[in-house]
């Protein structure tokens, strides 16, 4: 769980908490990642 005061706020904390929580089990060569967060 995660909020912001703004949405790029929020969308900054969505980002890390993300990282994480994938970061853990990811093979040495590929230790980044990237997310999309967009609104309809």
């Amino acid at each position: 769980m995660t909020q912001g005061r703004t949405l790029k706020e929020l969308e900054e904390n969505l980002k890390d908490a993300y990282l994480l929580m994938a970061m853990d089990d990811v093979p040495e060569e590929h230790q980044e990642k990237e997310i999309a967060i967009g609104c309809l």
